[in-house]
């Protein structure tokens, strides 16, 4: 385990000079003095604000994003209504299509799986 040298004491010669610092004796002077500093740098004071103003801020931005979002659903529901070209695969018939695909008759006559074997003949042409 390392030491560190973090001491969570409260530092004394700090503590004296924070407190000869803000304590002037006066508290209305002292915060007469702190609220002309904040004048005389152009600080307001925070208003509260109304959570219909933030949200009127932010529906101009809010609708050109659902526009935007709006546009693409239909840009990609529109392309994904096409024709589809006749040489897809039917889901309907799948042996069929394996037939017409010319796969060996071997492997889709039976009700089995085929073997290792049968399967790399076929593939390498040599049944």
């Amino acid at each position: 385990m390392t030491s560190s040298s973090f001491d969570h004491r409260p530092d004394e010669r700090l503590g004296k000079f924070l407190r000869a610092v803000l304590s002037g004796g006066d508290d209305a002077a002292f915060v007469q003095k702190v609220l002309a500093r904040v004048a005389g740098e152009g600080i307001t004071a925070p208003t509260a604000v109304q959570p219909w103003e933030v949200l009127g801020r932010w529906a101009r931005p809010g609708l050109a994003a659902a526009a935007v979002g709006l546009v693409a659903a239909v840009i990609v529901w529109l392309s994904g209504t096409q024709a589809q070209p006749e040489s897809a695969v039917a889901l309907g018939d799948p042996l069929t299509s394996l037939v017409e695909a010319e796969v060996p008759a071997l492997l889709v006559s039976t009700s089995e799986p085929p073997e290792l074997d049968q399967v790399l003949a076929s593939g390498l042409g040599t049944e």
